[in-house]
């Protein structure tokens, strides 16, 4: 299983421009469906190849809160998938890890 770092704003950018396909789970501690789905999140790698897993608490900083704000994020949880350096979708809210994962598949066979 590959390794999902928890990551600040200023890592995230650099794991973008270093990574072909980099997908984002951002989060709060004190939201339910977060925490719920950190334990879908989690599995990803198991199941999902060639992608880069990060985790970002979207209140640890001013900068993740700005970057989440840039993005036009209202919701938590929320997951930013990048491909080749560039922002192309974000998958808002909870889903089992089967949505999921074709979720995420189909963004990036439709975007990447």
């Amino acid at each position: 299983m590959s390794e999902i770092l928890d990551v600040n704003a200023d890592d995230l950018l650099d794991f973008v421009s270093r990574n072909d396909r980099v997908v984002v789970l951002v989060w709060i501690r004190s939201c339910s469906a977060c925490t719920k789905f950190k334990l879908v999140f989690n599995q990803l790698p198991d199941h999902v190849e060639n992608v880069t897993f990060l985790r970002m608490n979207q209140l640890k900083t001013i900068e993740n809160l700005r970057l989440s704000e840039a993005k036009g994020m209202d919701e938590t949880p929320t997951t930013f998938v990048y491909c080749n350096g560039e922002y192309i979708e974000s998958i808002v809210g909870y889903h089992p890890i089967e949505e999921t994962i074709k979720l995420i598949e189909d963004t990036f066979y439709c975007n990447c």
